[in-house]
């Protein structure tokens, strides 16, 4: 490695460190203090977009052409957009990130050369992307699905011969929206006479469905987290949007059982309805069943909701879909990454993967782009669209 890259690279790593959030001190100020010293001469540079790099920038022209590079790379292998969020992220990606290679530039070579579902490749797209989501997230929309929705296709399927239920929450991080959507979907089932509830969050389905819920995530972290279906309680929790009358579809997980712990006298005290006793006996009052049931640090979702969702890894971007013949496909949150020609590509995919008639499920922030294949439904507090029944389920 030659001096002056050698020196660049120590005053790149300067810089990063000067932007890790953990660090004390205003960002804005650091942010000014890190444009106030530019790394090398002022000579003129293009970037790959075409426009001459500016000294002053945050990063030197070697440092950003890297960048550049990283963009396209993940441009092409999983139509994610270049963003001035991400930008910034890529920025701060480099500290620390050349270990065994002799420069920046080879590493991000190597990285280039990776296959796209490589486990580096992924870990470094998913240490860029936001894998924030809740149960019931956007409730008017969910509320919609569970009362308007989901009732008539159930009726319609009941009257087949091997009635069936196929459900896709593509781009689902760590599950809460694929639970959301079994506990949802077997309500609707229990309504219908097509499940019974034997105790609070027990289903029993009708032998003869077939129910598919199937939830995908570019991130295999992610999935794994799904799978474990364990989520904390505390803080700006998964349970912050979720009605209560889900709560009967989760338990404690580890020691401590709903009922079970030991309560002092001030609990006791806590837990009496203020109005009294009832012909001697104790009664708890909603809130105070809701603060006991979320005592636990960590609660799971009931093992018959678990064995309804499934879930793997899937990259919206790679043109073929994990089934076909869905009767709803959820994307909700995930096209907000994309510009429009990876939007386009990603709506084609689900509505070719969906069932003629069947739903597609935006975020409420998501335009449709494909207005010709799908009518628009819309109601007081939700948006979303049915699939022409005269399109083929393979576009």
């Amino acid at each position: 490695m030659s001096k002056k890259l050698d020196e660049t690279l120590k005053e790149l790593r300067r810089r990063m460190a000067l932007l890790n959030p953990g660090q004390q001190g205003d960002r804005q100020t650091r942010a000014t203090e890190i444009k106030s010293q530019p790394i090398i001469d002022n000579k003129s540079i293009t970037l790959n977009d075409g426009n001459p790099f500016k000294p002053g920038k945050i990063g030197a022209p070697i440092h950003a052409l890297l960048v550049e590079r990283l963009l396209l790379a993940i441009r092409k292998r999983c139509g994610i957009s270049r963003s001035d969020d991400l930008n910034r992220k890529l920025h701060r990606f480099f500290d620390g990130k050349t270990e065994g290679y002799e420069s920046l530039e080879e590493w991000v070579t190597h990285m280039e050369s990776l296959d796209a579902n490589s486990a580096e490749w992924v870990a470094f797209v998913e240490s860029i992307l936001i894998h924030e989501t809740y149960f019931y997230r956007d409730k008017g929309q969910l509320d919609d699905i569970r009362f308007n929705t989901l009732p008539p296709i159930i009726l319609k399927k009941k009257m087949g011969l091997s009635p069936s239920l196929r459900i896709w929450s593509a781009a689902c991080s760590t599950g809460e929206e694929t639970y959301t959507i079994a506990m949802l979907a077997l309500e609707a089932l229990i309504k219908s006479g097509e499940a019974t509830e034997t105790s609070p969050g027990n289903i029993n389905v009708k032998p003869e469905w077939n129910i598919e819920i199937l939830g995908t995530d570019i991130s295999w972290v992610s999935i794994i987290k799904a799978n474990e279906a364990s989520y904390v309680t505390y803080g700006l929790s998964a349970f912050r949007d979720m009605p209560n009358e889900l709560e009967r579809f989760f338990e404690p997980k580890g020691d401590s059982k709903i009922g079970d712990r030991r309560q002092d006298g001030n609990d006791r005290r806590g837990v009496l309805k203020r109005a009294g006793q009832n012909n001697g006996e104790r009664r708890e009052d909603k809130n105070d069943r809701r603060k006991r049931f979320y005592q636990s640090k960590y609660l799971q979702v009931k093992q018959d909701i678990r064995k309804l969702a499934k879930f793997k890894t899937h990259n919206l971007f790679s043109g073929t879909p994990p089934g076909s013949g869905y009767d709803i496909i959820f994307c909700r949150n995930a096209l907000i990454y994309f510009d429009n020609e990876g939007k386009r590509q990603i709506q084609l995919l689900l509505a070719g993967a969906l069932a003629p008639g069947g739903y597609l499920v935006l975020g409420p922030s998501d335009t449709l782009l494909l207005p010709d294949f799908f009518e628009t439904k819309r109601s007081k507090n939700a948006l979303y669209y049915q699939k022409n029944q005269s399109l083929a389920v393979n576009l």
